[in-house]
């Protein structure tokens, strides 16, 4: 999954991981996971897309 996060948003970009990271956290917390999974790795990216999710 990080590579695909990487590919699809990271771009081995510090500020990019950087908000990934954030949202990734957020969504962990209110979903209570342990872990990001494919569904909140796709929440992560829609909004970084700006998409609603």
């Amino acid at each position: 999954m990080i590579g695909f996060a990487d590919a699809h948003a990271g771009h081995d970009n510090f500020r990019a991981w950087a908000k990934i990271t954030a949202h990734a956290a957020r969504a962990l917390a209110r979903l209570d996971r342990p872990a990001v999974d494919r569904e909140v790795l796709g929440w992560v990216l829609s909004k970084l897309s700006g998409r609603a999710g």
